[in-house]
């Protein structure tokens, strides 16, 4: 499994999962990866976009994202046009 981050600053972020992701693995990849890539390229307030996969929105992912301060858009589910990493 390949698991992406993108932005409009910065070159794409690949991270590669030998199983299934789950709310663990993202969390670590969460304070890992996305942090670095976002600072690195935003140097400021910064905010992240995913969509509503159980991973994502798990109890111990939102209290990532508050422990860490990282800003969430809201998003809705199954909406084709938000899905980015398709047309990428």
């Amino acid at each position: 499994m390949v698991w992406e981050c993108f932005s409009a600053r910065k070159a794409p972020q690949l991270k590669f999962i030998e199983r299934n992701m789950n709310s663990v693995q993202y969390c670590e990849i969460l304070s890992n990866v996305i942090v670095r890539f976002a600072e690195s390229a935003y140097q400021g307030e910064w905010r992240i976009q995913q969509d509503n996969a159980s991973m994502h929105v798990f109890l111990v992912t939102s209290e990532l994202f508050q422990d860490m301060v990282i800003s969430v858009l809201d998003r809705p589910a199954c909406i084709p046009d938000l899905i980015y990493i398709e047309n990428l």
